[in-house]
């Protein structure tokens, strides 16, 4: 089977195009940009450019199934509604309607935070109420890609090899010596490796029926303390964080909202540390009995090969003690 992968050069792309070629399916990759020069990419057929304008029907030529991972993610500087909805609805719409002519199959890359917050464990039977314009734009999204008889994928904070977002963030942080551990820190949370997010793709690619909408996870949650335990481990000599209750925390977080609505880079904000400190947790039970998921790498290994790239790709890191 040929599988074309939008955003083919992230985090989770370039691991479902690994997960593919594991399992013996040919891979066209999509981007905004070249074919990356990594080994992984070498017998990948490549194309690039903008979604939104490029002719569709010579990228979906061949294919059975399309991975769609190209979005406009969530960023703290991007607050324009429109902005989201051009790129995450309008952009997965033309993809739909040109798959749905080529009798492609579509599986959407989605996000947890379409449930907004949360008090319980969810479901994909747990309601719906998006608080951000990019939470709407996903959901928007979700319903163009059912609508069709696709397959929507719900993931939660991601990691892995490329990862930019948060978890790239909080190790940058951890090596450099800036981050201070918020307690209590024992709040559990999914999350979702990248190997295992490509791993849920592969499962709703090859099997056909059951379309529909599923939350992939790594099966197992963990806490804030977990996670900075596990990376500060991987990083081999850097010492845990200092510990600082929360409550002492969030008259900083309140100062760093305050200054960033006036446009001033800072490191914390309320958001920032409520993020931190709270948790979500998601069930992967029907991806596991109706797709056959199975998370294929664990939390400690995923989290040592995630720093261990950020490291490489990080010019300075040798340099800093």
């Amino acid at each position: 089977m040929k599988v074309l992968v939008t955003g083919a050069a992230g985090c989770l792309g370039r691991a479902t195009c690994e997960r593919l070629h594991e399992r013996g399916h040919s891979v066209r990759g999509h981007d905004l940009d070249g074919k990356p020069s990594d080994a992984l990419f070498r017998d990948v057929d490549w194309m690039s450019g903008d979604l939104g304008e490029c002719e569709l029907a010579p990228l979906l030529e061949g294919c059975s199934a399309v991975a769609h991972f190209a979005a406009l993610v969530h960023r703290e500087d991007v607050t324009a509604p429109e902005q989201y909805r051009r790129i995450n609805v309008e952009m997965t719409r033309r993809l739909v309607d040109a798959a749905t002519a080529a009798n492609v199959r579509v599986v959407l890359s989605s996000t947890v935070a379409v449930y907004g917050p949360l008090d319980e464990p969810a479901d994909e039977a747990t309601r719906l109420l998006p608080e951000t314009a990019y939470a709407r734009s996903k959901l928007s999204a979700e319903q163009i890609v059912r609508s069709a008889g696709g397959v929507v994928l719900r993931f939660p904070v991601a990691y892995g090899p490329g990862d930019r977002g948060n978890v790239g963030k909080l190790i940058d942080a951890i090596r450099r010596g800036r981050f201070v551990l918020p307690t209590p820190a024992d709040r559990p949370r999914s999350m979702i490796a990248a190997a295992n997010a490509g791993a849920g793709v592969v499962a709703a690619v090859e099997n056909c029926d059951p379309a529909g909408t599923y939350l992939i996870t790594d099966g197992r949650d963990v806490t804030l303390r977990d996670l900075v335990q596990a990376v500060s481990a991987a990083l081999e000599g850097r010492p845990q964080p200092l510990e600082v209750p929360a409550s002492l925390l969030r008259p900083l977080g309140h100062a760093g909202s305050a200054l960033a609505m006036l446009g001033v880079p800072v490191p914390l904000t309320t958001a920032r540390l409520e993020k931190l400190v709270g948790g979500a947790t998601f069930s992967c039970r029907l991806a596991t009995e109706r797709l056959g998921y199975e998370p294929v790498v664990s939390f400690e290994q995923a989290i040592r090969e995630a720093v261990h790239s950020r490291l490489s790709s990080t010019p300075s890191a040798a340099a800093v003690g």
